[in-house]
């Protein structure tokens, strides 16, 4: 289905905080794929996602859609950016609870609160620099991606390659975006939306749009993006995998790809 305008993506929002149980059900088939989406990309068991995607509803609408009720239409951003951010954190916290929190590294404990609170987004949940950002700012308000940065240079001082390899291998796995296709992902998304011919033709769009963007960068500029927002690789250790002078220039090859992809994608004939 495709999306909804802002203005009545909000005043459907606004039926959901008065109870409207016609206004859930809309919008649940409006965000069923990306909610899907977000429960698969956590969960690699089908039956294990299907419960992290009902956590995810469950806590959506509870409140009468308190969660949702927070997002402010009139900021800068995409609803379905944000609605994806949550719908991960959901989906991480439903896995801690059926797999339990994870033993802290000791060594982890030698860093100040602040490193602790970067180990435990970017290495334990593994969220993305952007989204350990986002999350941390209310936290500690003179928060800049500089002091970010630092953080996770001190991090990465710290633990040994086996220390690395202990917190990547047990926390939840994220997959990646692969290049085999629409028709390939097909099967982790509800039976009746795969059917439905629109979704189909804006899927397909997508990834033919996505593919050719991705083409016209150089291998090392698709292996950069590869490492820095599908698996979550540190900018500090990209600078050290790409032989790049320091962390600055890391981040500033990374801004310079995405704005040539932004700028392909939305020349698009």
């Amino acid at each position: 289905m495709a999306a909804l305008p802002g203005d009545e993506l909000e005043a459907l929002i606004a039926r959901i905080a008065e109870g409207d149980d016609e206004a859930w059900t809309r919008f649940v088939e409006r965000h069923a794929a990306l909610l899907w989406q977000a429960a698969r990309s956590v969960e690699r068991d089908r039956d294990a996602a299907a419960d992290a995607f009902v956590h995810t509803c469950q806590h959506l609408r509870e409140r009468n859609g308190a969660r949702l009720c927070v997002y402010d239409f009139r900021r800068p951003g995409n609803f379905d950016t944000w609605l994806r951010s949550v719908a991960l954190n959901l989906c991480r916290d439903a896995r801690r609870h059926r797999l339990g929190r994870f033993r802290p590294l000791a060594k982890v404990q030698g860093l100040t609160p602040f490193e602790q609170r970067v180990f435990q987004l970017r290495y334990e949940q593994s969220y993305t620099f952007d989204q350990t950002l986002a999350v941390l700012g209310p936290e500690f308000h003179s928060l800049t991606e500089g002091a970010l940065e630092e953080a996770e240079a001190a991090i990465a001082a710290r633990l040994t390659p086996r220390d690395w390899w202990v917190s990547l291998s047990r926390r939840p796995k994220i997959e990646s975006l692969s290049n085999a296709g629409a028709d390939a992902g097909d099967r982790e998304f509800p039976a009746d939306l795969v059917s439905d011919p629109e979704w189909q033709l804006l899927r397909r769009e997508s990834s033919e749009r996505l593919q050719s963007a991705l083409m016209t960068l150089a291998p090392d500029e698709r292996r950069l993006l590869t490492l820095r927002f599908h698996e979550g690789v540190t900018l500090q250790r990209l600078a050290t995998i790409f032989g790049f002078r320091d962390l600055q220039t890391a981040d500033r090859r990374l801004k310079d790809i995405t704005k040539r992809l932004r700028a392909y994608l939305e020349n698009w004939p």
